[in-house]
């Protein structure tokens, strides 16, 4: 089976640093004109929006768009970065079979879910990846998952205090492109613990 990984016009790295620096090269296109707004001959009847736009909807973007998260997926990403003691044995044994999420899909959805609804939210960090370690079956000492969600929780405020005085601050989609090898690293390491799991429950599975 081919190890080959999959690059869509959108996962590109030229697209991704395209996407990061978006707002500050419009900026320097069309936020700096001295000419008086409202004018005869004035480009601008009022200020113009600095932001990126919007991906046409799935269905309509250019072949090779990014799919949108299924929905099942998330909903089981978001149920295992909020699994309290008493959730884990209902999610190992009862939605993992049910759902058979592929590790990768599903490890990125556990970030996604992680950066929106608890680094976004400023929630406790350290309580939710471990609930993440819980409900992903991790009986050893292993803190490898902690480590990497620690390590986004820093790049997070570090890009907050970065971005103070921007009116407009950063998106989540420009925090995973500036902080990609984070990002990446926590998918990658919560993946593992997936396919370590399963791997244990279904030991016949190659």
């Amino acid at each position: 089976m081919s190890n080959e990984k999959v690059t869509t016009e959108q996962t590109e790295p030229y697209q991704q640093k395209i996407k990061a620096k978006h707002r500050r090269m419009k900026v320097r296109l069309i936020g700096k004109g001295k000419g008086p707004k409202g004018s005869p001959g004035a480009p601008f009847s009022k200020k113009p929006s600095m932001s990126r736009s919007k991906s046409a909807p799935p269905g309509f973007g250019a072949l090779g768009e990014v799919k949108e998260t299924d929905p099942v997926i998330n909903g089981l990403a978001k149920m295992i970065v909020n699994a309290t003691r008493d959730d884990h044995s209902t999610i190992q044994n009862h939605y993992f079979p049910m759902v058979k999420p592929d590790p990768q899909e599903l490890a990125k959805a556990i970030v996604d879910v992680f950066i929106e609804d608890v680094l976004e939210l400023d929630q406790p960090v350290w309580t939710y990846s471990s609930n993440v370690v819980g409900a992903l079956d991790v009986r050893y000492a292993d803190y490898a998952i902690q480590e990497h969600l620690v390590q986004l929780e820093e790049d997070w405020d570090k890009l907050k205090r970065m971005t103070k005085g921007d009116p407009d601050g950063f998106s989540i989609e420009d925090f995973k492109v500036i902080n990609k090898q984070s990002y990446e690293g926590a998918i990658h390491v919560i993946k593992q613990r997936i396919q370590t799991h399963i791997a244990a429950n279904n030991p016949m599975t190659k």
